[in-house]
């Protein structure tokens, strides 16, 4: 089915306000979006509350004991947030569906009629009750209803023996809570430079989806250090922080670790996360040592993408690679060089059989083989392409044979000079002959 192209979505104007009818149409998606969101930021910061003000100070692992005083109007508050969030999250389906239709990316409704009516009545349920919606829908009406308390106690081995853990039904339900993150998580990114009007006009004109996904690889593309360490692992370490520290708080009579104070949690998390594993605060609970399983993983997952983003820093541009082998080149040419001119200097100085000159010599030799071995390295060393290596090959070669050239020359040089030696010692002895005589 066609679409309309980027110049038809942009020029399309709807009234004096100068602004496209797809446009106004995603602002308004974008705008429910946001206020969903926030109803549903306003709800867990509520429940955060009335977990904080529920929790009886003399509450023990096997006594689900409740403040509830005070606190009631927390869930209360909660409840309305809610509905309030569900209102604008069906206001955002509504507005998604008007711009998926307007920008001709679902399919054309159909004459209803007696043939066919079940098919089309089925589309629209399946359209209506997606999958994703439904999950979301489910998703944010789980949270502590008010004038709703009960206990839960499950079983758990300690000391050789079965105990029952207390925990209350709104505790369990304010964890499930933590995924309205996501919600508003998606809200914020809607305003981004990858999640406008215009770059999901450019993502319909070439079938790529504008989806959360997308965004978080285009951020990572362009700040990969800062949407790595804001985006996954600051966030994932105080989240599962937090969850370790509620499932570890009951259980304080019997471990003896001060999981009243949130910061405990978020410590032991980056301790779990960093494969580190102080040891001064460990989970006991089931589920606290699940939640340090996965904060384990995390943290492995999170460290190898550091290390692809850092040798991705490290790698060298096709300028870098050129500087690196032009200076590889010269250090490498000018030791071996110094290396043979001291070998060549000790040489004539001190003859060849010299303990001194010999070593020159090692030297020398280690220096052509360091040489020989290292270009065959280059290219893991600095990313130098296969001419250096073809260029250093070839100024080995010449060196070597240059040095030696130098080392014959030398050779006649100083046979020379003692052959010259010789004739004038055996012409001084003639002389001193003579004048005896």
């Amino acid at each position: 089915m066609s679409k309309y192209t980027l110049k038809d979505v942009l020029i399309k104007k709807s009234g004096n306000k100068g602004v496209s009818t797809s446009e106004a149409i995603f602002n308004e998606w974008r705008s429910c979006e946001l206020l969903s969101g926030f109803f549903s930021l306003i709800g867990l910061a509520a429940a955060t509350l009335d977990y904080e003000f529920s929790y009886s100070p003399t509450r023990t692992h096997d006594n689900c004991e409740e403040d509830l005083g005070r606190v009631e109007y927390f869930r209360e508050m909660t409840c309305v947030t809610t509905f309030a969030s569900f209102f604008f999250l069906v206001q955002r389906d509504s507005k998604k569906a008007l711009l998926d239709k307007y920008l001709m990316t679902v399919e054309p409704e159909y004459k209803i009629t007696v043939w066919n009516f079940p098919v089309v009545i089925k589309r629209k349920i399946k359209k209506t009750f997606s999958m994703s919606r439904t999950i979301e829908f489910i998703l944010l009406f789980i949270f502590p209803y008010p004038y709703i308390n009960a206990s839960i106690y499950l079983p758990y081995r300690y000391n050789y023996e079965t105990i029952e853990i207390c925990y209350n039904l709104s505790e369990l339900l304010y964890i499930f809570m933590i995924v309205r993150l996501i919600f508003i998580y998606r809200a914020i990114i809607n305003y981004t430079p990858y999640q406008n009007h215009l770059a999901r006009t450019f993502c319909l004109n070439n079938n790529a989806k504008a989806n959360v996904r997308f965004v978080f690889k285009c951020l990572v593309a362009q700040h990969p250090m800062v949407a790595i360490l804001f985006l996954l692992v600051i966030p994932s370490m105080i989240i599962c922080g937090c969850l370790m520290r509620i499932f570890e708080r009951p259980l304080i009579d019997i471990s003896h670790q001060d999981f009243q104070n949130p910061l405990s949690g978020i410590w032991c998390m980056f301790a779990a996360m960093s494969s580190v594993g102080y040891g001064d605060f460990y989970p006991i609970s089931y589920f606290g040592r699940t939640m340090a399983v996965i904060g384990y993983s995390l943290g492995t997952v999170f460290l190898s993408l550091f290390i692809i983003v850092i040798q991705k820093y490290a790698s060298f541009s096709t300028n870098e690679s050129n500087s690196f082998a032009s200076i590889y080149k010269a250090q490498a040419a000018a030791d071996t060089i110094q290396a043979g001119l001291i070998y060549f200097g000790c040489k004539n100085k001190l003859g060849k059989k010299h303990q001194i000159t010999k070593d020159s010599y090692e030297s020398l030799r280690e220096k052509i083989v360091e040489l020989k071995k290292n270009r065959e390295n280059i290219t893991e060393m600095g990313g130098a392409g296969d001419e250096f290596i073809v260029a250093i090959k070839e100024k080995v070669d010449k060196l070597t044979d240059h040095m030696d050239k130098m080392e014959k020359l030398c050779g006649r040089i100083i046979k020379h000079a003692k052959s010259q030696k010789s004739l004038e010692e055996q012409k001084d002895q003639d002389t001193s002959i003579i004048l005896n005589k």
